[in-house]
C-alpha cells in the first residue's frame, strides 16, 4: 500500500472515531436531566473540599514540624554501609558508588562486587546490530 493511500486511510479513520465521539456526546445530552448536572457537580464539591481539607491538614502538620524542629540546616547525610546486604551477601567495594559514574555490581558464590566499569557502554538507542 502507498503512504499515500495509509495516510488517506489513517485520516478517514481519526475522522470517523470523531463523529462517534460527537455522536455520543450529542446522545448523553439530550438524555441527562438536571438532576443528574447538580449531582455531578455536588460530588465534584465534595471530592475537591476533601481534597482541601487533606491539604490543609498536611501543611499544618509541616508547620507544626517546622515549630518543633526548626528550619533544615542541609541534607541528611547517609552514612550506612553495611558489609552484607538485603540476601546476607557480603559486599566488596572496589570503587565508591556514590562517586563513580559507572559501575559494574557482579555475585560471585555470596560475594557482592562493586566496580568501575572498565569496558565502554554499549548504546541501546542506536541502530539494530
Amino acid at each position: 500500500m502507498s503512504k499515500h493511500v495509509n495516510n488517506w486511510l489513517s485520516t478517514l479513520l481519526v475522522g470517523m472515531l470523531w463523529l462517534n465521539f460527537v455522536y455520543f456526546w450529542i446522545r448523553v445530552y439530550r438524555q441527562t436531566w438536571a438532576a443528574d448536572y447538580t449531582h455531578s457537580i455536588s460530588y465534584l464539591f465534595l471530592l475537591m473540599t476533601g481534597y482541601a481539607v487533606i491539604v490543609t491538614l498536611w501543611i499544618f502538620h509541616n508547620l507544626r514540624i517546622h515549630h518543633k524542629k526548626g528550619p533544615r540546616k542541609g541534607v541528611r547525610t547517609v552514612v550506612e554501609r553495611s558489609s552484607q546486604d538485603g540476601l546476607r551477601n557480603q559486599i566488596a567495594f572496589m570503587t565508591d558508588p556514590r562517586t563513580t559514574q559507572s559501575i559494574v555490581i557482579e555475585v560471585d558464590q555470596g560475594q557482592k562486587t562493586f566496580r568501575k566499569r572498565t569496558e565502554p557502554v554499549r548504546d541501546i538507542f542506536s541502530s539494530a546490530s
